[in-house]
């Protein structure tokens, strides 16, 4: 098989592995907003949301100063 075609087919099979994990559940949280991997990360490292503790995909209703149980917003630590 030539390089070029090996090349391909790898790219091909990384790609659907990237598509099928992305697709993959995460989490769903306190509030019952469902996530996969994709949109999980997406929310995570978005400027925009952090303190959005509502819609967090880490929100498991915990009282600690986050509902996610952490003393930072995991939004405001992930977009760092």
């Amino acid at each position: 098989m030539e390089k070029s075609k090996i090349r391909e087919d790898y790219e091909k099979r990384t790609k659907e592995m990237i598509e099928k994990r992305e697709s993959a559940h995460y989490a769903t949280n306190a509030n019952g907003f469902s996530y996969t991997i994709g949109e999980a990360n997406r929310f995570l490292f978005n400027p925009d949301n952090v303190e959005q503790c509502f819609k967090c995909p880490e929100n498991s209703d915990s009282s600690s100063d986050y509902p996610c149980g952490q003393n930072r917003c995991w939004v405001e630590t992930c977009c760092k």
